[in-house]
């Protein structure tokens, strides 16, 4: 029973060790922003976001019993629509300063109690001209969001989201690896439009454990926009006579 447990082991280090090594090596901070701040409790819910900004519109996705990042927000951005959605609770647990509540979730579609973010960004009007932010936390559901809706996602300054890494879809577990592979190349198609300035790894849910190697479950990372206006003014062109093409 030994052999055969070491010799599983070994096959699922062969399979998934050399994905988990690439995603991690991608989670690496790609820009220095010194204007952070923590919104949210100490303990779960809190995340760091770029206060340099004065956002418009605060999209939250994922509410629960837990609204101290919405409130620390709200405190600090007292003239921002908070837009705050999540099909688990009725209401908000208390309320916040101009907030908004939907019991509806985000997913990759429209349907029954859930919108795409497509559709919510079209249905709120939001103006991508105006500095407009993202949290989610949505407990794995976040991949197809991303996979279905990037265009939709690319107008928002920043983004912040907790990424799940170990949750096997509905299917096989032999299809797992295919599914670990899309997120990697999800992670990729992020960090073209995006920095990454905070990473943080949750250390609740657990760790995935190697031999030698070792990747929490739940990571949390903090995205801006590489077209941000900032950015934009504090860069200039090496040689003025030649095109200043960014997207490399």
């Amino acid at each position: 029973m030994k052999t055969y447990k070491r010799k599983l082991l070994n096959l699922v280090e062969y399979i998934f060790k050399p994905l988990y090594r690439k995603i991690y090596n991608e989670l690496s901070i790609s820009i220095r922003i010194d204007q952070i701040k923590r919104f949210g409790n100490i303990s779960d819910g809190g995340y760091i976001i770029d206060v340099s900004n004065e956002y418009s519109t605060l999209l939250s996705f994922g509410i629960a019993q837990d609204v101290s990042f919405e409130k620390d927000f709200s405190n600090y951005y007292p003239s921002a629509k908070i837009i705050c959605f999540d099909p688990s609770v009725n209401s908000l647990p208390e309320p916040i300063m101009n907030s908004y509540f939907y019991k509806l979730g985000v997913a990759k579609n429209t349907h029954l109690n859930y919108l795409s973010l497509t559709d919510i960004v079209y249905a709120h009007k939001l103006d991508p001209k105006l500095n407009n932010i993202i949290k989610m936390d949505i407990e794995g559901f976040e991949w197809e969001v991303i996979e279905h809706s990037f265009e939709s996602l690319k107008m928002f300054d920043n983004f912040i989201a907790e990424f799940h890494f170990y949750e096997r879809p509905r299917k096989p577990i032999f299809l797992f690896p295919f599914t670990l592979y899309k997120r990697l190349q999800l992670l990729r198609k992020l960090k073209k439009h995006f920095y990454i300035y905070n990473v943080h790894f949750n250390n609740g849910p657990g760790i995935i454990k190697f031999k030698n190697f070792l990747l929490p479950q739940c990571v949390e990372i903090s995205f801006l926009n590489k077209t941000n206006p900032k950015l934009r003014d504090l860069n200039a062109p090496n040689n003025p006579s030649k095109p200043d093409n960014q997207m490399f």
